[in-house]
Formats: structure tokens, sequence, C-alpha cells
């Protein structure tokens, strides 16, 4: 006889409850991944300034060498410097030396002095504003007290407002470069500026100097790029800017190239540097296109990558509804790498993308590239709450420095809900008052170091997954 068929005793499933939980669990692990994605983008952000100070630096040391020993000296060597090519200040119109690499402001400060070698006894110290700090005793045993020359320079600069710095040294013997063997003629084929030939392999140097040289040592962007022996006084070497097999490609930008001489002792000869321009090909597609629906303040907010090309003039924003025509959002510089679209369509959603200008080598204007991936952003009442017990109080290292404590979760959970950073706002809490930004949702702190001696209000603001903002909590400063 056949068994009757019974119902499952318990048909109940999942309560709602365990699907909330399981959702929370599975936006916070997402939520992880995008904090760790935007941590890479700062570290990449932050080693490429450094790289480009770092190469800055040794640039302007190496051509310190090619100054005459006798012009070594404070009130002379910025000018000097600036003189040479690539090191022209980008902003005359204050009393700090900057220069503009890729997009990056770095501030230079370069400082000399006198060394005098104790091994044949030491001369006269008098004009102590002359000579490095040593702790020697002035004497005139040494009738010839000026040995070396010491060149420090200081290259700083600020991203997403903290401020890094790195410093390179030489020290110059007496006579410097009057020593080595002296470059009389330095050229370079094809001479076309800008270079547009993107079949062009490398670039030929010929170096003539006054007689053989041991060596010859060369530079890119004050990096060492390679060093041969030449057979005879005219010589060359190549740079290869595009190497198909290896799959290399020098990106399109302006790089310094340099070439130094030396003897068999060692004594180097003055640097010459010639400025190449490279543009042959219009700007790669932009990456890393993040953003989302901003709910306070009814506003899309979008974020991306800064391209490789050091020769970019700007980024273009456009948005497009369904098949619609595109429009323009935002025209950026080339060092501005976010938009705000203050004024969406009313539609349920928009797709966004972005495109890098370089200048045309033809006509000087603005030159579109390829577009990035396309950020759908699509409308939604959702944002997170506002983080609590905002402080600020005076940065040991100088500067006024942020705290506060992270928002209660949201409840319910949404997707995406989990703080990815925290906005600074300076002297107001308006679109226009954006000041900075913390690295990842785990900061809690930030510091203002570039106060300026004036009395700053701040609001701080958490900012989503989706890129939807907390209302902002401030003001605060100090007395």
């Amino acid at each position: 006889m056949a068994r009757p068929f019974t119902a499952l005793r318990d048909e109940r499933g999942f309560t709602l409850v365990e699907v909330m939980v399981a959702l929370f669990i599975l936006l916070v692990g997402v939520a992880g991944s995008v904090t760790l994605i935007d941590g890479a983008n700062d570290r990449t952000l932050a080693t490429k300034a450094l790289e480009g100070g770092t190469g800055l630096a040794r640039e302007v040391v190496e051509d310190a060498r090619a100054i005459p020993y006798s012009s070594l000296s404070a009130a002379s060597i910025q000018p000097l410097l600036q003189a040479q090519p690539g090191l022209a200040d980008s902003n005359t119109g204050d009393s700090s030396w900057t220069v503009e690499r890729r997009g990056i402001v770095y501030t230079v400060q370069v400082s000399v002095c006198a060394i005098d070698d104790g091994a044949d006894g030491y001369g006269d110290h008098a004009d102590t504003s002359r000579y490095c700090p040593s702790g020697a005793a002035s004497a005139s045993a040494d009738a010839s007290a000026d040995d070396y020359k010491r060149v420090l320079t200081t290259v700083s600069w600020t991203v997403r407002a903290r401020t890094r710095s790195t410093r390179q040294t030489t020290l110059i013997p007496n006579p410097s470069a009057a020593n080595g063997p002296k470059i009389t003629a330095y050229s370079r084929n094809p001479n076309a500026d800008p270079l547009t030939d993107d079949a062009q392999q490398a670039i030929r140097f010929t170096v003539t100097t006054d007689a053989t040289a041991a060596g010859i040592n060369w530079t890119v962007d004050g990096a060492s790029a390679g060093s041969y022996a030449p057979t005879a006084q005219t010589s060359t070497f190549d740079w290869t800017i595009r190497d198909d097999v290896a799959g290399d490609y020098v990106v399109d930008g302006t790089y310094v190239v340099g070439a130094t001489a030396l003897d068999g002792q060692g004594a180097v000869g003055t640097t010459r540097s010639l400025t190449i321009r490279l543009n042959r090909r219009v700007p790669a597609a932009p990456t890393g296109l993040v953003g989302g629906w901003n709910a306070t303040r009814s506003i899309v907010d979008l974020d991306w990558r800064e391209n490789d090309e050091s020769d970019i003039v700007g980024y273009r924003v456009y948005r497009r509804v369904g098949a619609g025509t595109p429009a323009q959002v935002c025209a950026t510089a080339s060092t501005v790498t976010t938009c705000s679209d203050s004024s969406p369509p009313a539609d349920a959603s928009v797709d966004y993308w972005v495109v890098a200008l370089d200048a045309d080598p033809s006509t000087g204007a603005g030159r579109e590239g390829g577009a990035s991936d396309v950020k759908t952003v699509t409308r939604t009442t959702d944002r997170p709450n506002a983080p609590a017990g905002l402080t600020v109080a005076v940065a040991a290292e100088g500067g006024n420095q942020l705290s506060w404590t992270a928002p209660a979760p949201s409840v319910p959970a949404y997707a995406g809900d989990a703080i990815l950073f925290y906005r600074i706002y300076r002297d107001g809490a308006a679109l226009s008052a954006r000041y900075g930004r913390t690295g990842a949702g785990s900061d809690l702190a930030f510091t203002d170091t570039n106060v300026g001696g004036t009395a700053r209000q701040y609001w701080v603001t958490a900012v989503d997954g989706n890129y939807s903002e907390s209302a902002a909590v401030g003001p605060v400063s100090l007395p």
C-alpha cells in the first residue's frame, strides 16, 4: 500500500532578518574591495608624484654641476639653474620657485655652501654665511679653504592636501667641471618639435667633446638612463621611445635628456640638456571612472584616475540619456580628476564618461582622446548617516588636525552603504568649499597643513560606496 503524501513540517525558509544580515555581510565585503581600490589609486598617485619629485631633484643637482664653480653662490645659483632647459619658474608672480611636471606643481629650494677639507689644514672661515656648518675652528694654515661646494636641493609638492618632499645633495670639487671633458656640441635626430611620428622607434643624440671622453652618462628627466665609452670625440646614443618587441612605449609628454662626459679619473665635464616633446597619439582613454547619485545635494559626483601622459591639458566629462545626444558636463584642468554635475537630468538613470585632452600639434587646440568606460548613474534616496564628534586641534607637525567618529550604520542597510571616504569642507559647507578628502572610510582624521595663518572653519561629511553624501557636521574652528 502506498504511503500517503506528507507535507514538510517546516516551510518557513529564511526570515527577513537573516536575509538582511546576509546582505549586510555581502555589502561589507564589497565596500572593503572598493576601499582597497581607492587606496591603491591614492598610492599610485603618491608614487607618481614621488617619482616626479625625485627626478626633478636629481636634475637640479646634476645641472648644478654644470655651473662654473666661481658662480656657485647662494645669490646666483637659483637664477642660473632656472635658466637651464626644463627648470624655468612656472609661476613668476611669487618669490617661490615652482616647476610643473605631469600636472603636479613642485616647489624647489636650493642652497649652496663651501666645505673646507681638513686634509690640507683649515683656512679662514670668517665669512660664516659662505661655509657649511662644520664646527671646525677658524685658522689660516690653508690659503685655499674653499675645497668643495655642497649643493642641497629640496623638492616639495602637495597632493590631496598632503605635502611631501624629497632631498638630493651633491659635492662639487674645486675646480669642478673644468677638469672633465667639455661637450662642445649636442644635437638630436629627428629634430622635430614636437615629435609627432608614431612610427619613430628611437631618437639619436650626437655628442661632441673637446677631447675623447672615457665615458658618456645620459639621463632622462634627471634619472640615469645609460652610459657608454666613446671611441672618438663625436659619438652617439639612442633613446628608445617605442619597442614593439618588448612592448615598451614612452608615453607622450615633455622630457629633458641630458649628457655628461667624464675622463678616466672620473672628473666630469659640463652637462648639456635637450628638451624633447612627444605628441604622437591622441590621449589614452581615462580609467577608473567611479561615482554616483549624491542624494543629499541632488547632484552626480564623479572621480577618475589621472592619465599617465604628461602632455594632458585637461579633461571633459559627458553625459547622455538613453540614445540621446551627448552633453558636456565638466571641463577640468589636467590636475583635476573630479566632476560634479549640479544639474543632472530628471531621468531615472544617466550615462557618464570622460575623455582626456592634449594640444593638437597642428593647431594647438585641445584634442580629445578615447572615451573611458561608461558609468551609469541611477537616482536614489539612500544616504549615509553623518559622522559625529567633530573636533579640531593644532597638529604636532603644524596645521589644523580634524578628528571625528564614524557614523552609525544605516538601518535598514542598503547596497553600498559602507563609508568609502570622508569629505572635508573649509570656510563653508557649499559645493565650492570642498577642500579635501580622506584616503579611505577607515580614516577618522585629516590634517590641513596649508592654513596660511588664517582662522579656518571646517565641516565633514561621510560618502558611501554610491558616492551619496551625508549631511555636513560642523563648523568647528580653533579659538
